[in-house]
């Protein structure tokens, strides 16, 4: 397991509290300049710990947990965000019945509303604008009953065979610091025809916002300047300036 940390210490030491001790690998990035994560770490030893000079936002974080890992499965998974070691391997276990390489599970606010965090892309006949602008499509999650292919998952929580590194490269942290870095690993999976499995009878207790909404200048600013650089890498030049101007995918 991979989980980024950024100025949220008791976030992750009340995460570590509930998971430690499994079979997990509990690898724990620090993308923070205080010293408050590692002291408090100090709890848990057999915990791998990445201090980072610097913020390296969550695509350069969890490349820098991908780089220490050692096991088969990789779960990324958000500061905010609350599993049991249980539900962890019951997802492990679903995409191996079901021959799967990547699966997500189902994420629910604290005021127990599901999260629209599955999706798909769309082709270029069916929803032109969306295949312009490489925009998903988010799925209502509430006809999902059972285990379904998808194309886009969210980064909130997301289990990933450590083969599809090999095959597709980590997360893109030269284009994109915060936001919009899932979105493009899900259609660099897409383009490699790699589905992802949606298990929403795994269910991941997510508060949202965990670090970014400390400072919702800088998030908005963050989120712009990914959406830009999403389309703009995708889709090239033309298309982002007309998003620009249009704010056709905002």
């Amino acid at each position: 397991m991979i989980v980024v940390n950024y100025h949220t210490p008791d976030l992750v030491l009340h995460m570590m509290s509930t998971l430690y001790g499994s079979s997990l690998e509990m690898v724990i990035v620090d993308n923070s300049p205080t010293l408050e994560l590692e002291k408090g770490l100090s709890r848990y030893p057999k915990a791998i710990y990445v201090k980072n000079e610097r913020n390296l936002g969550f695509a350069g974080g969890v490349n820098a947990g991908l780089k220490v890992a050692n096991g088969e499965w990789i779960y990324l998974l958000n500061t905010d965000a609350q599993t049991t070691p249980i539900d962890v391997l019951t997802l492990v276990h679903a995409a191996q019945e079901h021959h799967a390489l990547v699966a997500a599970p189902q994420l629910v606010r604290d005021d127990g509303s599901i999260e629209r965090n599955v999706g798909y892309f769309s082709g270029s006949i069916s929803h032109v604008l969306d295949w312009l602008l490489a925009r998903p499509r988010f799925a209502d999650p509430h006809p999902i009953t059972i285990p379904t292919n998808v194309d886009v998952a969210t980064g909130g929580a997301l289990l990933v065979h450590k083969s599809v590194f090999d095959q597709i490269g980590f997360f893109d942290e030269k284009h994109f610091f915060m936001y919009f870095e899932d979105i493009d690993f899900s259609l660099r999976l897409n383009s490699n025809r790699i589905s992802i499995l949606y298990v929403p009878a795994i269910k991941v207790r997510h508060s949202g916002g965990g670090s970014s909404d400390q400072d919702p200048t800088i998030k908005t600013r963050n989120y712009q300047t990914s959406l830009y650089a999403y389309v703009l890498k995708n889709r090239g030049p033309f298309v982002a300036w007309l998003n620009t101007k249009l704010k056709l995918f905002t």
